[in-house]
């Protein structure tokens, strides 16, 4: 049974006497995989949290100072899953200006995969991937065009662009944040990483998946004409750990809204947040080490 254990490093004092406790989320079921289970070592004390759009569930850490590590479970076999089982989200994370809407409205053609094709390569030609301090959409109430040039971005700006394209032209889009294991570093990581699922209707069929990872695509060294839909473009393995964005919580009392879910982050009484610092590990068997369940 694959696992992927993630062990939070800067769990100390101070933390814990100023935060209201470490927001994890649970993990989801997809058609690459299915969650069994979310184990944490420690004592903590667990409250289970529901996202307030989608219904996902999260665990508020709290009353305990060790160094929490935290065991996600899977099985490889995951489960046939239809648009009907994502919610739909709609705020600034997802929502096209009026000026992207003029532009992606160009895109569309009588096929969609080649709408969806269409838009892909758009956008995989308006970003250099990087990590800017400040992101291209901040400060907007709706996702905005990238007027001059290109933008430098990582995965969670380019498909930031990329779903809310893609909701202009009616193609079902699905933002997945998780863990992405490079071949190269033996299952281990000590970041998230996002990629979207379209859902695409054509030739009388009933449907069927697209995946595209663009920023990966990128890192490959291919050009925006040569991004295709693929799981897995770059060798590696990813678990997939929520959904969506623009996540909505009540954290005793605290109203939070997150662009995003996956990694562990802590959040404060006045409703900041900070991620975890973390060091996650894949492994194909359940680590001995994770003895508390605290969800399922």
């Amino acid at each position: 049974m694959p696992t992927v254990t993630v062990h939070v490093l800067d769990s100390d004092a101070d933390k814990h006497a100023r935060a209201l406790g470490l927001l994890v989320p649970q993990a989801i079921t997809t058609p690459h995989q299915a969650f069994e289970g979310l184990e944490c070592v420690g004592g903590w004390s667990p409250q289970i949290l529901a996202e307030k759009t989608s219904g996902q569930c999260a665990v508020l850490l709290s009353g305990c100072s060790d160094t929490p590590i935290l065991t996600y479970s899977f099985s490889d076999n995951g489960v046939d899953k239809r648009p009907e089982d994502f919610a739909r989200f709609d705020n600034r994370y997802t929502r096209a200006s009026l000026e992207m809407r003029q532009i992606i409205e160009n895109l569309v053609d009588e096929n969609p995969v080649q709408t969806a094709q269409n838009i892909v390569t758009h956008t995989a030609s308006l970003f250099d991937y990087g990590h800017p301090d400040e992101r291209f959409n901040d400060g907007h109430d709706e996702v905005p065009v990238i007027a001059c040039g290109t933008a430098k971005g990582s995965c969670i700006d380019i498909n930031t662009y990329l779903i809310s394209a893609m909701r202009v032209a009616n193609i079902l889009t699905v933002y997945f944040a998780g863990y992405f294991f490079p071949e190269e570093r033996g299952g281990v990581t000590n970041d998230m990483h996002c990629w979207v699922a379209t859902w695409i209707e054509d030739d009388g069929t009933e449907g069927r998946w697209l995946e595209w990872d663009i920023a990966h695509h990128m890192k490959m060294g291919l050009s925006p004409d040569e991004v295709r839909p693929t799981y897995n473009p770059k060798p590696g393995i990813r678990q997939a750990i929520t959904y969506g964005r623009g996540l909505r919580f009540d954290v005793n009392g605290v109203e939070l809204t997150l662009s995003h879910l996956s990694e562990p982050m802590w959040v404060y009484p006045d409703g900041r947040t900070e991620k975890a610092k973390i060091k996650a590990h894949y492994a194909d068997e359940v680590s001995p080490t994770a003895t508390s369940t605290v969800a399922s």
